[in-house]
C-alpha cells in the first residue's frame, strides 16, 4: 500500500479563509506530516502572485494581492518552522506562469518588482524568517533569476539582510565546457540536429548504491532538446552500453494489470501457506534492503510473479541474480536455477553474478515469470558459527529482444543527414555505484562509445559530445572533437540543463573539481590501486591529483580547475593587501576580472600558493582560495582572495604540529591549475606552529 498523507485544501482555498491562525495551525500539523516521514525541509510556502486567471499553479499560491500573500506566507511558516521544519519560500522570482517557465524572460521594471512580486518575499522574511528561499528557472531583465544579482545579493542579502539558505535552480552551473574549437557550441543556427547516443533517451539522475533515489519526475537530453529546440531532431542510439542486460520492468504487467511485479512474502525459508505479505513494486531491479515487513523477519522467502509480453519474435535473453539462493522458472519449467551460487557480482552489494540465458518467443504471446528465492546467506561458505545465516534478499531480472538494426550505421545515417549532431556518452548507476569500483578508465562497454564517437566524428564536423559521469574517462577521440561538454549527473532537470547549454540559453559555469588524466597509469594512485593482500598502500603521499603531475611534469587531458564559458574573461594586475602575513592575520589579493566577450557569464577565480623553499618536499602550487563573479558583457569586477595561516602551513610529524616556516610564498591568481593570469607574493618573517 502506497504511503498516505493529510491532504489539507490547496493555497487558494486556504487564502481565502483569511484567516492568520488557521494558516499557522496549517504551518504546524504540516510540519508533523515532514517530520513524520524523517524530513526537515519542506518546499513551500509558495507566494507568486496571480498575475492570470490561466496560471497553471494559482491553485497552489495565495492570491493576487501581495500583502495578503505575504501576511498569509509568514504564519504558514512560523506554524511551520515552530516544528523545527525548515520552510522554503518560493520561487524568487517573477515566476508567474509555466509556459517556458524554464527559459522565460521576465521583463520587470523596477516598482512593480519591489511593491508586488517581491512584496510577499519581504513581509515574510520580516516576520517569520524562513529558514530557506528557492530561486525560480525562469530569467528577470535578461538574466537567470538565481544568477540575478539586483534581486539575489543587492536586494535579499543587503538591503533585507536575510542570512537563510537559498536554493538555486541551477542545472547548468556546474556543467563543465572542457573544449569549444570554432565555436561550436552553443548551437545556433541548425535547423537539423542529430542527437545520438546510448545515454541521449536516458535519464542520467545520478550514480548507484545508499546515495541513490526515486525522484519525482526525470528529464532525458532528447526531451530537454525537444522542448527547447525549434528545428527538427533526429535520434539514434548509436550502441548498447548496459552493464547488465536492461530491466524487464517495461514488459512485465501484474495480474491485476499493473506494470511490474507481485512480491509475495513468506515466513522462514519455506513457501508455505498463504503469503504473509503482499507488495506491487513497479520495478524488477528487487533490492529489499529495508523493504521486508517486519513480520516476516529474520528469514524469510519470497516470490516474484510477472507476465511477460514480448514486442517481437526472436531469441530473446533473460538475465537473473539473487542475493540468497534463487531459481527462475518460466511458464512453471525451471528456466535458471541460481540455488546454490557461487560467483558474486555486483549488483545489490552482495548477489550473485548475472546468469544469462536466451529462449525463442513469440510476438504478443505472454509468458509467465516466477521467481522463488529466500534471504539466507549466499555463497555458502560466507555462513560461519556466530554470525548471522539470514540477512536481506532481493533479485534482479533483465531482458532483452533479439537487435534487428545496425545501431552504429543508423547513427552514422543521422548523423550525416543533420546540420550539427550531438553525441551523449557516459556512465550510469550500473557503472558507478556504492558497492564496487570501475575496472577500467574507459567508457563501455568493450569500446563500443568510442567507436560510435569517432564514426560520428568521420561523418559530421560539427559534432559536440557531451559526457556524463561523475569521474573521469579516457576519450581518445578528444583531439578530434570540436566541443566536449562534460556533464556529470545533473539530477532530474539534467535534461533541461543540458539543452540549456546547448542552445545557449545558458552558458556553462563549472571547472573542473578534480584532473582528467589521458590515460589510467598516469595517476598518481596507479602503481598501489586497489592494493594487496587486504591492503592498500598509499604510496603517493601528498601528492595526489594536480600536486602529482606538477610535480612529474605529465600533462592530463584536462587539469584541475579547467572549464570553458562562451565568452572570455580578461584578468587584471594583483594587489596584495600587505606584504608579510601574521599568524593572527591574513593578505587579501584583488583582481580585477573582465568580461571581454559578448555572453553573460561567471568566472572562477583560483588562487594557488607555493612555498618558494621548504624544508620538506611540498607541491609546486596548492589552491587556497577562489571566487565566482557573474559579469555582463563589458562588466569589470574586483575578484578578493584572502590567504591566513592554514594557506601555508604543512603539518611537521616531528612537531606534531602544523608550521608555518619563515620565508617567501608566491600567490599564482589563474582559471585553472594549469591558467595561471598573474601573481604577487607575500612573506612569513618568523615560524610559526599551531595544533587545529
Amino acid at each position: 500500500m502506497a504511503r498516505t498523507a493529510a491532504l489539507f485544501p490547496c493555497g487558494i482555498s486556504l487564502a481565502a479563509t483569511w484567516n492568520l491562525d488557521l494558516m499557522e495551525e496549517v504551518g504546524k500539523h504540516l510540519g508533523d506530516e515532514t517530520k513524520a516521514r524523517g524530513a526537515d525541509v519542506l518546499l513551500a510556502p509558495t507566494v507568486c502572485l496571480h498575475r492570470s486567471p490561466l496560471g497553471g499553479r494559482n491553485f497552489e499560491s495565495f492570491s493576487e494581492d501581495p500583502f495578503l500573500t505575504g501576511k498569509l506566507a509568514a504564519a504558514y511558516i512560523r506554524g511551520l518552522q515552530s516544528k523545527k521544519v525548515a520552510a522554503t519560500i518560493k520561487h524568487f522570482a517573477g515566476n508567474e506562469q509555466e509556459t517556458l517557465r524554464m527559459t522565460i524572460d521576465s521583463i520587470i521594471a523596477e516598482r512593480p518588482l519591489r511593491e508586488l512580486y517581491l512584496k510577499p518575499f519581504e513581509i515574510a522574511i520580516r516576520e517569520a524568517s524562513p529558514w530557506a528561499l528557492m530561486s525560480s528557472y525562469n530569467l528577470i531583465n535578461g538574466v537567470h533569476a538565481d544568477m540575478y544579482e539586483h534581486t539575489m545579493k543587492k536586494i535579499l542579502r543587503d538591503e533585507w539582510k536575510y542570512d537563510g539558505q537559498v536554493i538555486r535552480q541551477a542545472g547548468a552551473e556546474g556543467l563543465t565546457l572542457l573544449k569549444n574549437e570554432r565555436g561550436l557550441l552553443p548551437i545556433t543556427s541548425a535547423k537539423k540536429i542529430a542527437v545520438i547516443g546510448p545515454n541521449a533517451k536516458r535519464a542520467i539522475a545520478g550514480g548507484g548504491g545508499s546515495a541513490s533515489l526515486n525522484p519525482y519526475y526525470t528529464t532525458t537530453p532528447f526531451e530537454g532538446l525537444a522542448n527547447h529546440f525549434d528545428g527538427e531532431l533526429l535520434y539514434s542510439q548509436g550502441c548498447d552500453t548496459a552493464k547488465w542486460l536492461p530491466l524487464a520492468s517495461p514488459f512485465c504487467t501484474t495480474a491485476d494489470g499493473q506494470q511490474g511485479v507481485t512480491l509475495e512474502y513468506y515466513y522462514h525459508d519455506r513457501f508455505e501457506g498463504a503469503p504473509a505479505s503482499v507488495q506491487h513494486k513497479a520495478t524488477t531491479d528487487l533490492f529489499l534492503w529495508d523493504s521486508a515487513p517486519k513480520a516476516v523477519l529474520p528469514a524469510y522467502s519470497f516470490r516474484v510473479k510477472t507476465t511477460i509480453t514480448p514486442k517481437t519474435s526472436g531469441t530473446h535473453t533473460f538475465s537473473f541474480s539473487s542475493v540468497g539462493p534463487g531459481k527462475f522458472f518460466l511458464d512453471g519449467e525451471l528456466f535458471i536455477d541460481n540455488w546454490d551460487w557461487i560467483e558474486e557480482g555486483e549488483a545489490m552489494f552482495d548477489a550473485s553474478e548475472d546468469v544469462l540465458k536466451s529462449v525463442y518467443l513469440e510476438e504478443g504471446k505472454p509468458v509467465q515469470i516466477l521467481v522463488e528465492s529466500t534471504n539466507e546467506v549466499r555463497p555458502a561458505w560466507k555462513i560461519t558459527p556466530g554470525k548471522p545465516t539470514h540477512v536481506y534478499g532481493g533479485c534482479r531480472i533483465g531482458y532483452e529482444e533479439e537487435p534487428r538494426v545496425n545501431l552504429l550505421q543508423e547513427a552514422v545515417d543521422a548523423a550525416k543527414e543533420a546540420d550539427a549532431a550531438v553525441v551523449f556518452v557516459g556512465l550510469d548507476a550500473e557503472w558507478e555505484s556504492e558497492g564496487y569500483d570501475r575496472q577500467t578508465m574507459d567508457l563501455p562497454k568493450n569500446g563500443s562509445q568510442d567507436r560510435l564517437v569517432e564514426a560520428v566524428l568521420a561523418a559530421n564536423p560539427n559534432t559536440i559530445v557531451v559526457n556524463q559521469s561523475g569521474t573521469p574517462v579516457t576519450m581518445p577521440w578528444a583531439d578530434k572533437a570540436p566541443a566536449i561538454l562534460q556533464a556529470w549527473y545533473q539530477g532530474q532537470e539534467a535534461g533541461n540543463a543540458l539543452a540549456d547549454v546547448l542552445l545557449g540559453r545558458q552558458s556553462p559555469g563549472g571547472k573542473l573539481p578534480t584532473t582528467f588524466p589521458k590515460r589510467l597509469s598516469d595517476n598518481p594512485a596507479y602503481h598501489n590501486w586497489p592494493g594487496e593482500n587486504a591492503k592498500v598502500v598509499y604510496g603517493e603521499g601528498i601528492f595526489i591529483g594536480y600536486r602529482h603531475y606538477d610535480r612529474c611534469g605529465i600533462e592530463p587531458l584536462f587539469p584541475f580547475g579547467h572549464g570553458l564559458t562562451y565568452t572570455t574573461f580578461e584578468y587584471g594586475e594583483a594587489t596584495i593587501s600587505d606584504r608579510t602575513l601574521a599568524e593572527d592575520g591574513a593578505v587579501k589579493v584583488n583582481v580585477p576580472v573582465t568580461n571581454t566577450g559578448g555572453f553573460a557569464a561567471a568566472e572562477i577565480v583560483q588562487g594557488y600558493v607555493k612555498d618558494v623553499k621548504s624544508r620538506l618536499p611540498r607541491p609546486e602550487k596548492e589552491l587556497q582560495a577562489f571566487g565566482k563573479v557573474f559579469l555582463q558583457p563589458g562588466e569589470t569586477k574586483s575578484v578578493e582572495l584572502a590567504f591566513d595561516k592554514y594557506s601555508v602551513g604543512y603539518y611537521d610529524t616531528s612537531l606534531e604540529a602544523y608550521i608555518a616556516e619563515e620565508g617567501r610564498f608566491e600567490v599564482f591568481i589563474g582559471s585553472s591549475s594549469a591558467d595561471i593570469r598573474c601573481s604577487t607574493s607575500f612573506e612569513v618573517l618568523e615560524s610559526f606552529t599551531w595544533v587545529f
